[in-house]
């Protein structure tokens, strides 16, 4: 591994705190009990695979404007999402499974291995806190947390920059990558 690149982290808040295991067990076992094949987790899968549910929430949660939000967007993530193996990493998300405090193992990371984190400066995160603070926030508490960041920056756009601004983007990307020679 040369480098690590982060493309608009998790919330701090995310990273830095264990998700109630009580709530993330009975949030899982309601949506996959019994058996992995929950009425209530297949109809939440069947309802967040559409074409509508994905439009709001990519519109909401991933794109700077819903006018970037396009249909080749929308039908790569339904293609992506259809498959029935496929709904556990839904529901693993929604539960809360993946919520675990990261950040003595960030901290941890080889300062050989380094890191460039690029933000966007309307990301919206799933933690309200971080929500109200800002990218620039964001940015610093990863950097304090990471000693082998070596790079950070805010872009124009919300959680999803390779997508919103690939040139700009790509152009960034290259310039680390360059870097790591």
């Amino acid at each position: 591994v040369k480098g690590l690149v982060m493309s608009t982290p998790p919330s701090w808040e995310a990273v830095s705190s264990e998700f109630n295991p009580v709530v993330r067990s009975a949030l899982w076992n309601l949506l996959t009990w019994p058996g992995g094949h929950s009425p209530l987790g297949k109809a939440f899968y069947q309802y967040a695979s559409t074409a509508k549910f994905l439009r709001q929430f990519s519109s909401k949660n991933l794109f700077s404007s819903a006018d970037k939000v396009t249909d080749e967007w929308i039908n790569t993530i339904i293609s992506e999402a259809r498959p029935a193996d496929r709904r556990f990493a839904i529901i693993a998300f929604l539960s809360g499974l993946w919520r675990r405090d990261r950040v003595l193992k960030m901290g941890r990371l080889p300062k050989s291995i380094p890191v460039w984190a690029i933000f966007g400066d309307q990301s919206r995160t799933i933690a309200a806190i971080d929500e109200q603070r800002g990218a620039e926030d964001l940015r610093e508490r990863y950097a304090n947390a990471m000693p082998s960041m070596v790079k950070t920056a805010i872009m124009p756009g919300k959680n999803i920059l390779p997508y919103e601004r690939p040139n700009d983007f790509a152009a960034a990307l290259q310039e680390f990558v360059s870097s790591l020679k």
